[in-house]
């Protein structure tokens, strides 16, 4: 061993697998007998260095491979590397037509020892047994390393068959340097050790993997022959269950199929399969446990996805972790390019200029227009491509971009931030798809002239009409008809903000020479008409000649002869608007169109008889999102405009309409109005109807949700819910309700239980948490001093267990509270209980009081938190921002505090103090609330009680999902929560000087 400094003073770190499985005590059991006998493990008669171990499944069998936990010892021991040669290497190693046999070595690891005077700091106890090291073992740094390097002697007796045949040359490779062996072999080969060398196989070593390559079947077979002896004298054996004896020339070797024939890679079916079923287990995972996951599992992961990268060079591009790699490019050297695209973003347009000749731009949305200017040039680039996508098709794109960062990230396909890569992914399946090539280079913005004058260019006089508001429109006035023109036919020019070749755009549904057909809801443009060259005319602006009429049912209208006054479908225009609808005439009609096929936006109207109306209109924006999925970002407006039509004219119109829409919580549509887009987003890729939506697409939905994996049945009802409050504000029956959509989320969380099983997924439930376990951590905190910023995050978990754990909190409820909420004096604790579920309301709020005396030390551990509060804080207001007054934050926190961070301060504190739930179960931040439950039933709490500490209506049969009626009672449980029984205050109303409490 090589010490970075010293070697270790002893350590002990305990008993290993206490919480061992029987089918792994049964494996155990055969795995110590086995190493025992082979020398592997040797029985150790003294307490050294003791270091955990663990057990690691081996895919597809019922065995286990024992790890240890060597991270302290690795601490102290020299970082060494090792090269290893992979399947990358086999590119250059194999000619065509080879042939191949395969094997793997017994034991692996345990066939190299350790020298004894290194094995007393390689000691482990298992379930009271201890043992020590007597060969290498998983776990401990250099383990690679050493395994490689005496590998290197089996290796070069496969590559020099002479060399292997003389013993004495064995023993020189054996002892001798990495010089002396190449020595030995060209020496015993009579000089001639680089033709001789090339008549042994061309070995592909990896760990104890080997691939044998040979020029036929013959020589495989003498190969074969030769690996036989070799290993014989050499001590070694092979594992006649793993790798291919035979010679072929298609093997799986370290995860891929090789066709040494084809020259390809390819993944196995086994691989996808085992990609597929953990990546659903991992967005299964994140889903349950509010996008958190252990490192240990993505890392695994991304290996896993890593190994395929020669067969899917893509696989790389995906992974984020990876940076820079140049392996998804499709050649090292540039290919000459045959288009030119130059783009550029600001912050509230875009542009894209091909070839210097042919330009495209729009407006960014409001969901884009807040993101940072890298996320818009990268936009700006997708766009372009998108618009020029038909000229750019199968061809090399030379890209030119002012943004430094855009072209390192199209360079090398990767970067840091989440929301960058997603657009990524997006941009580079939309150039896979069309077969281009992007080649990105770096220009000065000076030299990016059209580019930027298009995307800074504020084009405030072109327009067409919003095409989201066509279904609500369809629904709220039935038919709707557009005139283009007094004669209704097609214009012959018009006017333009911007010249250039393009189309113009007639917003009519109906054909040449049709009066005013139907109105397709949802849809753009219904006709359009090749123009040639237009006159840009700068600085137009748009008069009533330039508005198309929109024409309404006669009932909605009040005739006045040739002026008519109504009202238009406010939402299609703008929220609150009133527009005056006229008759055109022929005298008064323009006959062209003011329009533009890009982004177009309404800016005002201007009348001839000098009255004028401003719209502040917004331009309708580019988005990404399908169409389904844009007729519902207003959804808030649409109902306003619903209830203002069903409310009707009156003073009292506004207020109703603010009434109605704070019945459900911000919080609440933020949940609801995501999900409802997805719904959206679904249907309109199924082409199905989703306003109003059946039962069947719901049923369809359900199974499109079971096959993406995020989410778990047991989360679907808040997708349902907001399917149903969606369809029932708009005036239709909610869809997702009956025993068919029961059943559907009951089949969905069968299959993945199922699933789940089948990849070997851990299922866990939440338990509740036993009083002893707070006991500890409360114990544990109060001795707690908080010196930097891990001792101070580890007292305010410890706090919070014990305080959500007595005040029944909800995660939610606890993680709000602020520091005015709570008083504490010198005979009860009171606290206001913030964020309560249905009691948002302040005037709702409940105050809870506990006797100081009834939970020991709970006041002492409260003041204690609250000096650590004050002194990180410096003694800040508590009435001022929600930084300065909330109970939990640190100064160096930022962002509000969410209620899944009550999870990890429960796992925090349990963890330290080696708390675990049982086996199956798991620990949550709701944990505390069933355990409160629970222990406060089990010594005699009455029910309504309960119900009044955890906020539950006495009528609520959900406490009775909180309770464990198996619990038994102990002094723990009595501790925390003896105060809530008639013997606790029976007993203080017998103290002397105790007063009687109303």
């Amino acid at each position: 061993m090589r010490w970075v400094d010293k070697a270790p003073l002893p350590f002990d770190h305990g008993v290993s697998l206490g919480d061992a499985t029987p089918p792994q005590l049964e494996w155990m059991a055969a795995e110590t007998e086995q190493c025992l006998k082979t020398g592997a493990w040797v029985r150790a008669r003294r307490r050294r260095h003791v270091s955990r171990v663990f057990l690691v499944p081996k895919p597809g069998t019922n065995k286990w491979r024992l790890v240890m936990d060597f991270r302290w010892l690795n601490s102290h021991c020299v970082k060494s590397r090792c090269k290893m040669e992979t399947l990358k290497k086999l590119r250059r190693l194999a000619k065509p037509n080879d042939w191949c046999i395969s094997f793997d070595l017994q034991d692996g690891y345990h066939v190299v020892g350790i020298d004894p005077a290194f094995q007393e700091f390689m000691h482990f106890d298992v379930r009271g047994e201890l043992f020590q090291c007597g060969a290498l073992p998983f776990g401990w740094n250099d383990s690679p390393r050493i395994f490689v390097k005496v590998m290197k002697v089996l290796v070069e007796c496969l590559r020099s068959p002479r060399s292997a045949e003389d013993r004495r040359e064995v023993r020189k490779l054996q002892s001798g340097s990495k010089v002396r062996r190449r020595w030995a072999v060209r020496r015993r080969a009579g000089g001639c050790g680089r033709e001789e060398h090339q008549q042994g196989a061309r070995v592909l070593p990896y760990m104890d993997d080997f691939l044998l390559l040979l020029s036929s079947r013959i020589e495989a077979l003498r190969a074969r022959e030769l690996t036989s002896r070799v290993l014989v004298r050499l001590g070694l054996l092979r594992n006649e269950k793993k790798g291919q004896w035979e010679p072929t020339q298609l093997v799986e070797h370290l995860g891929l199929e090789v066709d040494l024939k084809a020259g390809q890679f390819r993944v196995t079916p086994a691989s996808l399969q085992k990609i597929h079923l953990q990546s659903k287990a991992l967005l299964s995972e994140a889903s349950r446990q509010r996008r958190w996951l252990p490192a240990r599992k993505l890392a695994a992961f991304t290996g896993l996805c890593q190994s395929v990268y020669l067969a899917i060079p893509p696989a790389r591009l995906y992974l984020r972790e990876l940076h820079f790699v140049l392996s998804t490019r499709r050649g090292w050297g540039a290919k000459p390019h045959e288009k030119k695209v130059h783009t550029d973003a600001s912050l509230f347009a875009w542009g894209g200029v091909l070839n210097l000749k042919h330009a495209a731009r729009g407006f960014w949305s409001d969901e884009l227009r807040h993101l940072h200017i890298t996320h818009l040039e990268l936009e700006a680039v997708y766009k372009t491509v998108q618009s020029f996508l038909r000229e750019l098709t199968g061809k090399v794109v030379r890209l030119y971009c002012d943004n430094q960062a855009v072209v390192a990230m199209l360079s090398h396909f990767t970067s840091r931030n989440p929301e960058l890569m997603r657009r990524m992914r997006r941009l580079w399946i939309l150039l896979d798809l069309n077969d281009i090539e992007l080649q990105a280079r770096y220009i000065r913005s000076e030299a990016n002239e059209w580019a930027d004058r298009l995307s800074r260019d504020r084009d405030l006089d072109d327009w067409r009409l919003n095409r989201r508001w066509f279904q609500w429109a369809e629904r709220e006035w039935h038919q709707h008809t557009v005139d283009a023109s007094p004669r209704n036919s097609p214009p012959s020019c018009r006017a333009t903000t911007h010249g250039g070749t393009t189309r113009d755009v007639v917003p009519a549904a109906g054909g040449h020479g049709r009066r005013g057909g139907d109105l397709a809801p949802g849809q753009g443009p219904l006709y359009s008409q090749p123009a040639g060259r237009v006159r840009a005319a700068r600085g137009l602006k748009l008069g009533r000649h330039h508005v198309p009429h929109l024409r309404l049912p006669v009932s909605h209208y009040l005739q006045d002869g040739r002026r008519a006054a109504g009202r238009a479908p406010q939402a299609g225009l703008a929220s609150g608007l009133k527009v005056k609808v006229y008759w055109p005439q022929d005298d008064a009609w323009y006959t062209g169109t003011g329009g533009d096929t890009g982004s177009h936006g309404l800016t005002h109207i201007a009348y001839e008889d000098g009255d004028k109306e401003d719209l502040d209109m917004s331009k309708e924006r580019y988005e990404v999102l399908p169409a389904a999925v844009q007729e519902v970002v207003g959804w808030d407006a649409a109902l306003q405009e619903r209830w203002r039509g069903e409310l009707g004219d009156s003073s009292l119109t506004e207020l109703a309409v603010q009434m109605q829409g704070a019945a459900l919580g911000d919080k609440t549509v933020g949940n609801y109005r995501p999900k409802a887009r997805a719904f959206m987003a679904f249907c309109e890729a199924e082409s199905r109807q989703w306003l109003p939506a059946t039962g069947a697409t719901v049923r369809l939905y359900i199974a499109h949700m079971l096959d993406k994996g995020t989410v778990q049945a047991s989360n679907m009802q808040p997708y349902l819910s907001a399917i149903n409050n969606y369809h029932e504000d708009m005036g239709f029956p909610g869809p997702a309700k009956g025993r068919a959509i029961s059943r559907a989320v009951k089949g969905m969380s069968r299959l993945q239980v199922q699933a789940a099983e089948a990849a070997g997924e851990e299922q866990t439930v939440r338990t509740w948490l036993p009083a002893r376990h707070v006991s500890a951590v409360h114990e544990h905190g109060l001795g707690l001093e908080p010196v930097g910023r891990a001792a101070t995050e580890l007292l305010r978990a410890c706090t919070y267990v014990v305080f959500a754990f007595v005040t029944f909190g909800r995660p939610e409820t606890g993680v709000s509270m602020r520091r005015e909420h709570i008083s504490i004096t010198g005979d009860d604790i009171s606290m206001v209980l913030h964020k309560e579920k249905g009691r948002g309301h302040v005037r709702l709020r409940r105050r809870l009081t506990i006797p100081a005396a009834g939970v020991a030390g709970l006041v002492q551990l409260l003041q204690h938190w609250q000096q650590v509060w004050d002194a990180c804080w410096g003694q800040r207001p508590v009435t001022g921002s929600e930084v300065q007054g909330s109970y939990w934050r640190l100064p160096w926190e930022q962002g509000k505090l969410q209620s899944e961070q009550a999870n990890g301060w429960v796992q925090l504190a349990l963890g330290r103090l080696g708390c675990v739930p049982p086996e199956g179960g798991h620990f949550s931040g709701h944990s505390t609330r069933k355990g409160a439950c629970t222990c406060a039933r089990a010594v005699d709490a009455a029910l309504e009680k309960c119900c009044f500490l955890g906020g539950w209506s006495q009528l609520s049969s959900a406490i009775h999902s909180y309770i464990d009626p198996a619990a038994v009672p102990d002094e723990h449980m009595e501790k925390y929560f003896g105060w809530t029984t008639p013997r606790w205050w029976q007993q203080q109303q017998r103290q002397p000087g105790t007063e009687q409490c109303a």
